[in-house]
């Protein structure tokens, strides 16, 4: 069995709260009553000195609202992920796009650790690595933009875009373009049938392009072609020498 597949009831009073940042918590009333009558049905995430790496919203309707003594979690072995004691595509294959990226931050932050210690046992990957390039593979993310957008959605998103990345319905990109639109037009798009989410996503992705007077200008500057907002390329010719693309 993999170290990530390690399960454990671990005391919830042993589980660490360090760095987390996340203040609204949602309903946890209802996460309480979903647990209470369907039981957990994704253990949290700590590392093997009891660190919690994911899961905070599980953890406090545990134990602060149904006041259970301990809560099942999986052991992330951080230590073995660096190790390359096992692949990164298991990562990928058991934890949800959020968890891996709560994974990548405790993998940045043992690096930080390793870094600043001047000792044999550093390992020898982290030479001319950034932490966090490193830190995206090891969490089973293809590289280290994946990483940066799932980042941007758990910082940014609501929660209805976080369940849609985390079930696969979305893509992380998309997750990610979506979580800069405000909270409340988030939720529109997320409440949308799956023909009306991507015609959504491609307006946005539009808003994404330059307007046609500064696609024209970059055109100026750099001598190529330049696809403003309105899917029409601009060149150093004149607008109204101009053709639309489509």
């Amino acid at each position: 069995m993999i170290p990530s597949q390690l399960l454990e009831e671990v005391p919830c009073d042993a589980i660490q709260l360090v760095g987390r940042y996340r203040r609204d918590m949602g309903d946890l009333e209802a996460l309480a009553t979903s647990i209470a009558t369907e039981g957990l049905l994704q253990p949290i995430g700590v590392t093997e000195d009891r660190l919690l790496v994911f899961g905070q919203r599980r953890l406090l309707a545990v134990r602060d609202l149904l006041r259970r003594p301990t809560i099942t979690a999986r052991i992330v072995n951080v230590s073995s992920l660096l190790a390359c004691e096992y692949a990164e595509n298991e990562i990928r294959k058991n934890f949800t796009p959020s968890e891996r990226v709560e994974i990548g931050k405790a993998l940045e932050a043992r690096l930080g650790e390793r870094r600043g210690k001047d000792n044999s046992q550093n390992f020898a990957e982290l030479k001319g690595q950034r932490s966090d390039d490193l830190a995206s593979k090891k969490a089973g993310f293809g590289n280290r933009t994946a990483y940066e957008q799932a980042k941007k959605v758990l910082e940014k998103a609501v929660g209805e875009v976080i369940a849609q990345m985390d079930r696969e319905e979305v893509a992380v990109s998309t997750a990610a373009l979506i979580a800069e639109e405000a909270p409340e037009r988030q939720r529109e798009i997320a409440a949308m049938t799956p023909v009306e989410q991507r015609v959504a996503v491609r307006k946005l992705r539009r808003k994404d392009l330059p307007t046609p007077a500064e696609a024209h200008r970059r055109a100026k500057e750099t001598g190529m072609a330049i696809l403003d907002r309105n899917l029409e390329y601009q060149t150093v010719m004149s607008m109204e020498e101009r053709r639309p693309l489509i």
